[in-house]
């Protein structure tokens, strides 16, 4: 998929796209996803000064979670969540996101994928091979870049080139029965914790209620955190509703241990046999 240009001098560097879930930035462009500002040269989310790991969400085993039968729960979490003040580096970000499944994600968008129909009305798709990304535009051509985890709801395809940097950002979920790319708001439950990638912030929380991060950092990241209420009906057909200051009222469905805005039909990613047949199945479906 093409870069997008800069949006005149917008303050972020993540610019989304309500269709696709999608953000681009490259160098010059200003700062990263859920970011307040940059300092021109574009960097990676996971450089940093490397820093004690703060305590992070620590979900606790939720019999309701999964189970179609169970039933909602009383609403929770619009408290003052528990978790580390912050600032975070990247180390100590990553830190408060790892209970959440980072290497879950990255383990099962191993192979290639096609996102068509539903909510991604125009196909695109990639192959990951470790840590190689190569993505497939609307058009069927391809990029070669490298696949960064920023949290368990949110990667990026990254193309490095001397001192310059292009990044894609994209909301996704994987769990043990599929892949999901569904718009730019979509988030995880664990038990009583909970992680939401919007555009403009990732939101993490628990019963006892729940805050926002934002990148606000230049070349080394520096994630903020600010306030947020959440109020969460757990169990199948439950709801978790979350306000910020950058988010009037965010409302999603739950779905087992998924958070969407609109099914899993319509989010679900299509696995194929390698980079040739994503290619093929993305101009066929856009034509």
């Amino acid at each position: 998929m093409p870069s997008s240009p800069c949006a005149g001098s917008l303050p972020s560097r993540a610019v989304a796209f309500a269709l696709l879930g999608l953000a681009s930035a490259s160098t010059g462009c200003g700062a990263g996803p859920g970011s307040a500002a940059g300092s021109g040269a574009e960097r990676s989310e996971g450089a940093g000064v490397v820093a004690a790991r703060p305590a992070s969400v620590s979900p606790k085993a939720d019999s309701s979670q999964g189970s179609a039968a169970a039933q909602p729960s009383a609403p929770a979490g619009s408290g003052e969540w528990s978790g580390p003040a912050g600032p975070l580096d990247a180390e100590g970000f990553r830190a408060l996101m790892e209970p959440f499944g980072m290497a879950a994600l990255q383990e099962k968008l191993q192979g290639a994928w096609v996102f068509s129909g539903g909510v991604n009305p125009i196909a695109t798709a990639w192959r990951v091979d470790g840590t190689s990304f190569t993505l497939v535009d609307h058009e069927g051509a391809t990029k070669e870049g490298a696949l960064e985890l920023l949290a368990p709801c949110k990667i990026a395809h990254v193309v490095r080139g001397g001192l310059s940097e292009t990044s894609n950002y994209w909301t996704m979920i994987a769990t043990g029965d599929g892949v999901y790319r569904a718009g730019a708001s979509m988030g995880l439950l664990r038990g009583e914790g909970f992680v939401v990638c919007t555009a403009d912030g990732i939101i993490v929380g628990d019963r006892s209620g729940c805050a926002r991060w934002r990148d606000v950092g230049g070349m080394e990241p520096r994630w903020e955190r600010s306030p947020a209420s959440c109020d969460l009906v757990a169990g199948e057909g439950g709801t978790l509703r979350v306000r910020s200051e950058s988010v009037a009222e965010l409302t999603l469905t739950v779905y087992g241990e998924l958070l969407l805005r609109w099914s899993p039909e319509e989010s679900r990613g299509h696995e194929v046999a390698g980079l040739d047949a994503a290619v093929a199945a993305v101009k066929a479906a856009n034509r």
